[in-house]
């Protein structure tokens, strides 16, 4: 089921976000208790979620690691990573596509939401996200857990990110997470530091680099700050059509 597609009546949960780290594109995969969903092959073996009987797990294809899947857990290979999601998402392109310039629309996007049986409608109410765990935050998917990344949200969307800190290995996943996620259809600004070896990287940062191109960056984004060289900025600002700022 694609993502932008219009949703099905009945929404299901759990499921895994699929995100395709060459394309950029993002599909939902429902989980099926009896069948272990495989996100990455190694020979005979496979990473894979697998429940239990009572828990969802995503366990390596040594199976030395088995970890307990939450709301935001990942995992990847070399061509695709995988969120985990105990809540289900309904999406709708045509009003996603106007939180930004009309005031009133956020009212109509929260009751469609709960039409749809979508939690996320109560996520908007601004005194619901004073509140922590599964009822405050939980929209974000886990990316706030690790306090390297600083949200600016207002009324339930997150309008401007501010990555500091991210490990250079990750720096492509956290960046098509935020593509992706729903809470940032409304996102204006992007800041983040430049990593220090960024030509090593292949795709990384560097205006020549594929990634920002494969990115799905929301139709909102309006400005991106990242260090680097004018020419990168340039050439970013030109891909983009967005205003790209030295940090």
């Amino acid at each position: 089921m694609n993502l932008l597609a219009e949703p099905a009546s009945s929404l299901q949960a759990p499921w895994v976000k699929r995100i395709d780290l060459t394309t950029g594109a993002a599909t939902v995969v429902p989980l099926d208790p009896t069948t272990p969903l495989v996100t990455r092959r190694s020979g005979h073996a496979t990473d894979h979620f697998e429940f239990d009987g009572h828990s969802w797990y995503h366990v390596d294809h040594r199976g030395s690691e088995r970890r307990w899947a939450i709301h935001g857990t990942t995992a990847w290979s070399d061509s695709a990573l995988f969120t985990f999601m105990e809540f289900p998402e309904a999406r709708h392109p045509q009003l996603e596509s106007t939180l930004v310039s009309d005031a009133g629309a956020l009212l109509v996007y929260a009751d469609w939401l709960e039409e749809q049986g979508d939690p996320f409608a109560a996520a908007l109410n601004p005194q619901l996200l004073k509140a922590q765990g599964p009822a405050g935050h939980w929209f974000l998917e886990g990316l706030d857990r690790s306090g390297r990344i600083e949200f600016t949200i207002r009324e339930g969307l997150v309008r401007a990110v501010k990555l500091g800190g991210v490990p250079e290995k990750t720096l492509a996943h956290t960046l098509h997470r935020l593509c992706h996620l729903r809470a940032c259809v409304a996102l204006e600004h992007v800041s983040m530091q430049r990593p220090a070896n960024v030509h090593e990287l292949g795709p990384g940062l560097d205006a020549r680099s594929p990634l920002w191109r494969v990115c799905r960056w929301p139709a909102s984004l309006q400005r991106l700050t990242v260090g680097g060289e004018s020419a990168d900025r340039e050439a970013l600002a030109r891909d983009l059509k967005v205003v790209v700022t030295g940090a």
